[in-house]
C-alpha cells in the first residue's frame, strides 16, 4: 500500500501556500471597498480553491 503521507518540505509548501492566499483574501477584502469592488464568501472559496487546484492537483 503506498503511502499518502506528505514530506515535510511537501507539508512546507501547502503551509506557505495557505497563508499567501490568506494574505491575498485579507487584501481583497480591505482594499475593494476602496475601490467601489466587493468579494463575497463565495468568490473568495472559488478563487482559493481554484488556486490549491492549480498549484497542487493540475498536471
Amino acid at each position: 500500500m503506498a503511502s499518502s503521507l506528505a514530506t515535510a518540505t511537501d507539508s512546507q509548501l501547502i503551509i506557505d501556500t495557505l497563508d499567501d492566499l490568506a494574505m491575498q483574501t485579507w487584501n481583497k477584502i480591505l482594499v475593494a471597498p476602496a475601490r467601489g469592488l466587493t468579494f463575497g464568501e463565495e468568490s473568495i472559496t472559488d478563487h482559493n480553491l481554484f488556486e490549491l487546484d492549480r498549484k497542487f492537483l493540475a498536471n
